[in-house]
Formats: C-alpha cells, structure tokens, sequence
C-alpha cells in the first residue's frame, strides 16, 4: 500500500467514523439547504441562550432558503412554529419527528405524552445535548430529579454547553440551591463571556438571593451594551419599582412607552407604565394609561392587542378592589369578541381569561353561581380551542380561586401543582394566596417573595401590593 493510498483509506475511514459517531451521538437534521443548516444552528444556538429576537430572525433567514425545514420552524420562539413543524413532520427522519411530537404535547398540555415521546428520542440519541437539554424541560415541572439528570447528561456530553448551564442555574435557583446555581452561572460567563444573556440571568439570581443593589448594577452593564433591549429595560424599571424610584422607573420605560403601537416594546412600555400607577394607589391613572393604548389598538384594528389590554384593565379592577367595574370591562371584551367574524385560537384564549376574571369577581364578591357559570365557560373554550400550557396554567389559577372561595384549600392546591403547572404571575400569587389562606406560612412566604420578584411579567403588577403587604407581615 503505498503512502498516497493509504492517507485516502485514512481520511475514508475517518469520514465513515465522523459520519458514525454524528449519527450514533446527535440526531440528524432534515433540509435541503447547507447555508440554512448553518442559520439553523447559529439561530437554535441563540433560542438556547435566551438571545431569541436575534434567534428568531437568524432561523427565519433559514426558512426563506428552505421553506420545508421543520426544525426551523420547530425552534421559533414566536409565532406558528410549532403548528408549521407538525405539518412537516412527514418529511423529517424518525428522531425529528419525535422531538416535534414531543414539543406539541408538551405545548398542549399532555405531560405523560410528552414524556413517553421525549423518551424515545433519548434512546435513540443518548448524548445529543440538544436532546437531553429539551429533555430536561419536558421533565422539570413534574420530576426535577429526573430533569436535572438529563442537563448534567448534556453537559457531560458538551462541557462548553453554555445553555445548558443558564438553564441549570435557573433550576437550581428554584429549587433553592443557591450557591449551585451560582456556580453554574459564573460557568456559564467563563464559556461565553460577551453575551448580555449571562448578565442579565446572573442578575436575576443576584435579586433573587437578596443582593437587589448588585441586580440594578448588573442590569445596567447589559443597558450598555444594548441600550434597546427591551426586556433588560422592563427589568431595570422594576427593580426601580422594588426600590420605589418610580420616576427612575418611569424614565426607563419612557421609550418602551412611545414604540409603534403594534410592537412588543410598546405592549411592554404601556403595561409597565400602568403598573408604575396602579403600585403607587392611583387606579384611575393606570387605567388612564390603558384607555390611551385601547384608542389606539382600535385604530390599529388588533384585535388580539385589544382583548390583551381589556384583560390588563379588568385586572386592576379586580385587584383594586373595584368589582362592578372589573365586571364591566371583562364583559366588554367579550363583547368584542362575539361581534368579531374571524377569531383565532390566540384570541379565544384571551377569551377563555375573560371568562376567568370575571369567575374570579363574582367569586370574591361572594356569588358563587355566576362564578362557576363563568369558570365552566372558562373550561369549556379551554378544551375547545387548542389548549397550550400557559393557558392551563392560568385555567388552574381560576380553579383555585374558586376552591378558596368555598375553603377547599387542598384542592385550590391540587389544581395548582397538578400538570400542567406554570411560572405565570397569576399562579405564583394563587399559590401564595392558597398556603397563606390555609395556615401554610413556609411556603406562602415562598411565594409571595417570587411573585414580587417576577422581572419578567408585567401581570405581576396587579398582585404587587398585596404580595408586598402579606410577606411583610408574614415575615413578622
């Protein structure tokens, strides 16, 4: 054999064994395209890491090349990509076909149909990290050991892993493990040292863990750099807002405020605003806000944007104690709605929360047979119309708020722990609200101190003051 021959048969043999160990190690990836296939990973790479506006872009650039690529449409942080993904999953192998399947059961709610799918995939794919990382999500809100398994899999499988880490250090907060998840945050900014992401997810520990001052600070290096994000923007106004600086807080979402009224900053600039008054004990004022924003939805013909803020306003009613009128606005966007042709599954949702709010006034004003009218409503456009996790999550909420209202605590809990569970504001409150009503101080205190440190929900608004008021009491 001589030498030029064997080289070839050398770099043969390595081919065939990369090709192997690609196909023994991480699941195959259906498209037409290379150049897609390389936005692909930049962009899934940057979903991983919380980057998702950028993310989202950089995979639609490689849809427009492959239209039919699934996995791109998959890992779409926004819009119908889930939808998009299972109409394409006959044109993908067996393990894409399985993590598509696993994605929509997860996002239906169907946790036992997700586990057993994900399952399956993992035995195929032993050591694709992105598999065991997605693993680990369908696992976490019913068997955390289990979820936490698969992410140090992943990690073993890619010590460079850096999602892996942010996604374990946020694990590891909420399981209470705080100086684990420290560690693995400041493992994560050793492997990527120039993503806002690590910052801003080191700050969110930092104000978790009662370093509130150090938070700001942290939240403020990420403003440098990127002086339009605007999530880092809502979170600088509410810490603004823990702190009391509310003409800070205000100064921050200022720009947010004055966005095209069709975009996220603006949704985002208009509710944080509200919340700034309805925090302060001016009602009137953030309902102002809203009315402003309302006007010029409707001008905007968003529907979707208009039942949002309609729920945002019935909300502070409820909340601020003023039930006819939370009444009134809930049954405006119901209004809405029955005089509108096309409705999507998005808008019936909203819905669906309608329903539920006003299940949840007429409950606290103690009559009872219109609030069960409303929440047998609230059930019924839930089942109708394409359930989706959060939605259960929020379906739960106004379960509980029922059960306490008959003082069936272990039931309010039951809907509250039962899958599939959610982070929402409105859980986290019913949650502390629930323990607190039932004698269960540990964790009513647990609660009330993650709702008011919920950076990232603006529906946490209307339950700020009262969280703040029972934990400070509770902590007596």
């Amino acid at each position: 054999m001589n030498q030029k021959f064997a080289h070839l048969v050398i770099a043969a043999f390595l081919l065939i064994f990369t090709a192997c160990s690609t196909a023994r190690h991480e699941m195959p990836i259906t498209t037409s395209s290379e150049e897609a296939l390389g936005l692909f990973i930049t962009g899934r790479d940057l979903n991983e890491n919380g980057e998702r506006f950028t993310g989202d872009s950089i995979l639609m650039q490689a849809i427009d090349l492959d239209p039919d690529f699934a996995l791109a449409h998959l890992y779409l942080s926004m819009g119908d990509g889930i939808n998009n993904a299972k109409s394409l999953a006959s044109k993908v192998t067996p393990g894409e076909k399985l993590l598509i399947q696993a994605y929509g059961a997860r996002q239906s709610g169907n946790t036992n149909l997700a586990v057993i799918t994900i399952d399956s995939l993992i035995n195929l794919f032993p050591k694709d990290k992105h598999c065991l990382y997605y693993a680990n999500k369908v696992y976490y809100r019913n068997n955390a050991d289990k979820a936490l398994e698969y992410l140090y899999k992943a990690i073993k499988s890619d010590p460079y892993y850096a999602a892996a880490y942010n996604l374990l250090g946020y694990e590891l907060i909420e399981l209470q493990r705080y100086d684990e998840a420290r560690e693995a945050f400041l493992r994560y900014l050793d492997i990527y040292p120039e993503s806002e992401n690590i910052i801003d997810s080191y700050a969110e520990m930092l104000f978790i863990t009662g370093e509130e001052r150090e938070a700001l600070n942290q939240y403020k290096k990420v403003k440098l750099y990127d002086p339009t994000n605007s999530f880092v923007n809502v979170k600088i106004a509410w810490l603004n807002i823990f702190f009391e600086n509310y003409i800070e807080a205000v100064n921050t979402c200022t720009d947010l405020y004055n966005s095209d009224p069709a975009s996220k900053e603006k949704e985002w600039g208009v509710c944080m605003m509200a919340n700034i008054e309805f925090i302060q004990g001016n009602l009137s004022g953030a309902l102002e806000i809203m009315d402003s924003y309302i006007q010029q939805l409707y001008e905007e013909n968003n529907l979707y944007g208009l039942l949002l803020a309609i729920h945002q306003k019935g909300w502070y009613a409820l909340r601020g104690d003023v039930h006819n009128l939370a009444i009134e606005f809930f049954t405006d966007g119901i209004e809405l709605i029955n005089d509108s042709i096309n409705i999507a599954d998005d808008e019936n949702m909203l819905v669906m929360g309608l329903h539920g709010g006003l299940s949840v006034a007429y409950g606290e004003m103690l009559m009872k047979e219109k609030s069960k009218y409303h929440l047998n409503i609230a059930r019924s456009l839930y089942a109708a119309y394409g359930p989706q996790y959060y939605s259960k999550g929020l379906l739960n909420s106004y379960e509980a708020a029922y059960d306490n209202m008959n003082g069936n605590y272990d039931m309010a809990i039951s809907h509250l722990t039962s899958p599939a569970t959610s982070v929402s504001s409105a859980q986290k409150y019913y949650l502390a609200k629930t323990n607190d009503l039932s004698g269960n101080k540990e964790q009513a205190i647990l609660f009330y101190n993650k709702l008011i440190k919920s950076l990232d929900q603006y529906f946490a608004g209307f339950f700020y003051n009262e969280s703040r008021e029972r934990l400070s009491k509770l902590s007596q």
